[in-house]
């Protein structure tokens, strides 16, 4: 215990004997030994904060991981919808001779896209 052996215990408790008195001896060691039960039970409250620290972050990795996944799939394919639909515009652009008529598919084609930005925004 602490690297005090047993006589250098009882030198230890004679001189508080001495100092102290008989009569406030016994309410000393009452008050230590609640001061030592205390700090016991604070450190192992501490000790526990920390672990359940840890199993939070074991439970929380594997939602984090799905969420992360979620979002790839979600920007794959709404990149992969918008290159499509990006593709079909301009093909229905260039097949057009009339410059009146371009004119009015290339203010779809912005008005389409400018829609489908503020529903990529709305969606996050």
């Amino acid at each position: 215990m602490f690297g005090i052996s047993m006589p250098e215990l009882i030198l230890i408790l004679a001189i508080a004997l001495i100092v102290v008195g008989p009569e406030k001896l016994p309410d000393i060691a009452k008050t230590l030994g609640r001061v030592i039960a205390d700090f016991k039970k604070s450190a192992a409250e501490f000790k526990d904060s920390f672990d359940v620290d840890d199993e939070i972050k074991d439970i929380k990795k594997p939602f984090d991981d799905i969420g992360n996944n979620i979002k790839e799939i979600v920007g794959a394919k709404s990149s992969s919808t918008k290159s499509s639909t990006e593709g079909q515009n301009q093909k229905k652009y260039d097949s057009v001779e009339d410059p009146v008529i371009k004119k009015e598919i290339k203010k779809e084609i912005e008005a389409e896209s400018s829609n489908k930005e503020k529903e990529l925004h709305n969606n996050e």
